[in-house]
């Protein structure tokens, strides 16, 4: 963004965040400010495309990640390739051929690559494998049935995904969930985001994937309510990325918080309110005397009287999780760039 920063020095105001040579900058909510009137881009007119910002460079396509020889795209919502109903992973549209030598070259996208710590016992052809027998799942569903009955044929143990789910609910201070007599449109949204939402999670084991799901279908019914306003797609997608700690974060599994309390060095951000941080206090303390975390979780948040601040914890907690799974991911992509 060198010659960019350089024509336009107000750009300096939106900056956010730093991360190497990498600096992040935001925009307003109604669209870019380089848009021309007939939509198209104003940087690439007047500098060219080699002085776009790499987050543009790579659009359509959002984060990446690597396991194992297999590089996972999440496309954006508007791409061609975000939901092709039947899966038809091998017809790609015209424009996108060589995508993958940008997203993965150290000089490019490759510096936004994720690395994810497997599990215990996974391996990598087998997250890859679980991830596009779920993506066919769903594309075959989609239109057809419930989510949740999506989610509970690809479980092993259907009972427990259930009592998760109730365990859950009950910790963010939210009534039980209520089975519906027919598909409705959170279930064919949710089909369709799905595959996008578990790149985000492909750091646990197969069945706390799931769990993640569950959740989120429980929970984006109530914050995307339809007496409201009629749901869209992108309000579906919006709350899937704002509120995924409240869904990613209490299906955890213990290996995870292992890692996350248990290292050396590792300590919980700053949780700002006195109730909260007792609560951070009581669930490390928690989680090395061996409690299992969901259980860890419940204790750790029995004082808390506020549903706010449960959410909160669980907001903080998962940005300590992506901080640390940051820079073990530095680690192994700077070992990447050097081996080439």
């Amino acid at each position: 963004m060198g010659r960019l920063l350089a024509e336009h020095s107000w750009l300096r105001l939106w900056a956010s965040r730093r991360e190497g040579d990498l600096l992040l900058v935001g925009d307003p909510s109604d669209g870019c400010l380089f848009e021309t009137p007939d939509g198209r881009c104003g940087i690439e007119l007047r500098l060219g495309r080699e002085n776009k910002p790499l987050v543009c460079r790579q659009f359509p396509f959002g984060p990446t990640a690597q396991v194992g020889a297999t590089v996972v795209v999440s496309p954006h919502l508007l791409c061609p390739l975000a939901l092709v109903v039947p899966a038809d992973p091998d017809s790609t549209p015209s424009g996108y051929e060589g995508v993958l030598e940008q997203l993965t070259a150290p000089t490019g996208g490759g510096r936004l690559l994720q690395v994810p710590t497997l599990e215990d016992g996974e391996s990598a052809s087998r997250v890859i494998g679980d991830e596009i027998a779920f993506r066919d799942a769903c594309a075959k569903a989609y239109g057809k049935r419930s989510f949740v009955a999506t989610l509970e044929r690809m479980s092993s143990d259907p009972a427990a995904l259930r009592e998760h789910r109730r365990r859950v609910l009950r910790l963010l201070g939210e009534t039980e969930w209520v089975q519906r007599e027919s598909r409705d449109f959170y279930d064919d949204a949710l089909h369709a985001l799905a595959p996008w939402l578990r790149t985000r999670t492909l750091y646990l084991a197969r069945e706390a994937r799931l769990r993640v799901l569950v959740m989120a279908e429980s929970l984006v019914r109530r914050a995307v309510p339809d007496d409201v306003r009629p749901p869209t797609l992108i309000s579906v997608r919006s709350f899937l990325h704002v509120g995924s700690a409240l869904f990613e974060v209490p299906a955890w599994t213990d290996s995870v918080t292992a890692r996350l309390f248990c290292e050396a060095g590792s300590r919980l951000p700053d949780l700002r309110r006195p109730s909260v941080t007792l609560a951070g206090a009581a669930l490390r303390l928690l989680t090395r005397r061996g409690v299992s975390w969901l259980s860890a979780l419940e204790e750790a948040a029995e004082p808390l009287t506020d549903p706010i601040d449960v959410a909160l914890l669980l907001q903080a907690l998962r940005v300590h999780r992506l901080a640390g799974e940051k820079a073990s991911s530095d680690v192994v992509q700077e070992q990447v760039e050097r081996s080439r």
